[in-house]
């Protein structure tokens, strides 16, 4: 679990071979929204454990129904279900979305959204979940900041698409790819090695 200037990301074993990947940003920076993504994590690990959570886009439905409005200024959400007995991913989000897909095979990289609303904005809407293939050797990046040039953020993708995810990540800190929100972002990029 990681919790910084309110943000949350977080895994969850759903089976031996599916994944969920939760990642949480508040709207507002200050000390209210903090505060309240703690309760959200909690709120978030008790759905985990109390129901059977098939799909990402349940997940989402799930909060945005039960979760009051007021205690929230808003959440960009991102849900992704990593399924390797499929061979895909599956993902649903709530306003931005910073996760990227890069398909090995096809050497194409593919920006994983749709097109919802912002978390807790209308309880009345309804999330939805799209899948992407996910073969071995393709790779899964997620950030908590937007990417300010995606042409540049393109070009050194595809310089060091070989390199472990480790790597990848260095050469996009090293080029001060993030809209500077702030000082402390969180990055991840999973690799499928079988």
């Amino acid at each position: 679990m990681i919790n910084l200037n309110s943000v949350y990301l977080d895994f969850f074993s759903i089976t031996e071979n599916v994944l969920a990947v939760v990642f949480f940003k508040t709207v507002e920076k200050d000390i209210d929204s903090f505060l309240s993504l703690l309760n959200f994590q909690g709120f978030v690990k008790m759905l985990f454990k109390t129901k059977k959570i098939t799909t990402s886009s349940e997940l989402l439905n799930l909060l945005n129904t039960f979760i009051e409005k007021e205690s929230f200024k808003g959440m960009i959400s991102n849900v992704t279900f990593i399924d390797l007995e499929k061979d895909e991913v599956r993902y649903s989000c709530a306003k931005e979305n910073f996760t990227y897909l890069y398909e090995d095979a096809t050497n194409k990289l593919i920006k994983l959204t749709t097109d919802d609303i912002e978390l807790l904005k209308d309880k009345n809407f309804t999330y939805i979940e799209e899948s992407q293939n996910f073969n071995v050797k393709d790779k899964l990046l997620l950030f908590s900041k937007k990417i300010k040039d995606e042409n540049l953020f393109k070009d050194i993708f595809f310089k060091n698409a070989l390199s472990p995810p480790n790597e990848i990540l260095k050469a996009f800190l090293n080029n001060n790819l993030y809209e500077n929100e702030n000082n402390l972002f969180i990055s991840f990029c999973i690799e499928r090695k079988y």
